[in-house]
């Protein structure tokens, strides 16, 4: 993928793929569902949404910000802490940091900025814990670096310490990593250059045991920059984004895969690839599992730096796609204005995309930004809703029985009907001193014990709470706006 931004083939057979136990895994099928900190968004569903208290009538309990610092990557909560990221940028490069707040307070715990002596890099990835919660897992480095400095990193979540690092040295992580027993999974995606030059790293699926460091696995995949995800079964499932220039047939396609080791598929004489389906787009966003589909999305540019120059000319163009979980056919696929590449909510029979990853724009160009809803099944366009005037929607929502709660590029924050698409209330989180003018909000809210986390480019990191809905309860709307 550019800058820190930049039909099914069947090859085996997904039953049975693991000898592995995954009956304590989450289920994915809905909003708050059995869902963990060891999962991006909470659950495979990313809904982002641990099923508690849905707050309406924000208002703002405590923020945390560092002078000049962006917050790129979405927060995650569990036993009172709250992990997450923020990224300064200066005129000798960029600069990661990984903190630990009390969740309750937005009181600073400790931060991480070093690793064997080296200054992190830029973080877009989110942090997600180990199943006992005793670490954190995260890639620092949102760009390759000739002095390197891309590493998927194993941090105490008690201390800060960084227990080991996994150096990338030719690639960079993007996506927030998959988590089962002692073993984490990322993808390492290609770093497309301004130049157009042929792409000499294309990208790997690499697994690594959390206890200590050693690496398990890894296989080529082009351009993997979506997080995976583990089905109930223990099977992999990862994204292939931008095709290689002028190479015909690399990247756009996604994946099923084993989990085990090179030498145990090999005693028991398995590929581990199960399927892999080939895509019309580029796909990047976050893999959604819920119904038995694998849901992707993804398109022709992505989050905030156009590629339409990258891309010579096409216009610009966004898909979802989901696939059947056990043989990789397509169900359903729908075109969007532009790039879906954010985490695509899932639960209630319904998905919910954000859509809209250029952010360069003009009155020739105007904004496509908007909220749908699909329904699962069919794939059928439920509504759709623009939020802050059609402003590129950049991070994924937060899916819970009855509201969505969405950040825009510009850092409005938005609460929506689920049902219905209408608009309850917005927030702008941006200040006079210091406006989103680069519109990079692209880290999704987090809805966890009634609190609401929204990290955002600008405004630093915010909790608020609210009046507590119940689950489930209904509650009149009160907003302004309808659905288109």
């Amino acid at each position: 993928m550019k800058h820190l931004v930049s039909l099914a083939l069947v090859a085996g057979l997904a039953t049975s793929c693991t000898s592995r136990n995954f009956s304590h895994w989450p289920a994915a099928h809905g909003p708050g569902s059995g869902g963990a900190p060891s999962i991006y968004r909470w659950t495979y569903a990313r809904t982002g949404y641990d099923g508690g208290p849905q707050p309406s009538g924000l208002r703002l309990l405590w923020s945390f910000n560092e002078e000049y610092a962006e917050f790129l990557s979405s927060p995650v909560v569990a036993d009172g802490r709250l992990y997450g990221t923020y990224t300064v940028h200066d005129i000798s490069g960029q600069f990661g940091t990984v903190f630990c707040l009390d969740a309750a307070t937005g009181k600073l715990l400790w931060k991480a900025q070093e690793v064997d002596g080296e200054s992190l890099k830029g973080i877009l990835s989110s942090p997600v814990l180990s199943e006992d919660r005793k670490s954190v897992l995260i890639g620092s480095g949102m760009e390759f670096d000739d002095r390197g400095g891309v590493y998927l990193l194993c941090i105490e979540a008690a201390t800060g310490k960084v227990r080991w690092s996994r150096h990338v040295p030719n690639n960079h992580i993007l996506g927030a990593a998959a988590v089962h027993g002692d073993m984490v999974v990322v993808g390492a995606g290609a770093v497309e250059r301004n130049d157009h030059a042929e792409i000499e790293h294309a990208g790997f699926v690499m697994a690594v045991r959390i206890s200590d460091g050693r690496e398990l696995w890894r296989m080529p995949v082009v351009d993997p920059e979506s997080s995976p995800a583990f089905g109930p079964d223990g099977t992999l499932y990862i994204a292939s984004g931008l095709p290689l220039e002028n190479k015909p047939g690399t990247g756009a396609a996604v994946y099923a895969l084993r989990t085990e080791t090179d030498h145990e598929l090999e005693a028991q004489r398995l590929g581990r690839v199960i399927w892999k389906t080939p895509t019309p787009l580029g796909m990047v966003s976050p893999i959604t599992l819920a119904d038995n589909l694998v849901i992707v999305g993804g398109g022709r540019n992505y989050w905030g730096f156009s590629v339409l120059d990258g891309q010579y000319g096409r216009p610009l163009e966004g898909a979802v796609v989901a696939l059947d979980r056990q043989t990789g056919h397509v169900r359903w696929k729908i075109k969007t204005p532009d790039s879906v590449w954010a985490p695509i909510a899932a639960g209630g029979g319904r998905a919910i995309c954000s859509a809209g990853g250029h952010n360069e724009y003009s009155i020739a160009d105007p904004p496509k930004g908007e909220l749908l809803a699909v329904e699962l099944r069919s794939g059928r366009v439920l509504w759709r809703q623009k939020i802050s005037k059609g402003t590129p929607v950049l991070a994924g929502p937060v899916l819970t029985d009855s509201r969505v709660y969405v950040l825009a590029a510009d850092e409005m924050l938005a609460v929506l009907d689920a049902n219905s698409g209408q608009l309850i209330e917005e927030h702008r989180l941006s200040s006079h001193d210091r406006p989103a003018v680069e519109q990079m909000c692209v880290a999704g809210p987090l809805l966890v014990g009634g609190h609401l986390y929204v990290a955002t480019q600008a405004g630093g990191l915010r909790c608020y709470a609210g009046s507590a809905q119940a689950p489930g309860s209904a509650e009149a709307s009160c907003g302004p706006g309808a659905p288109r």
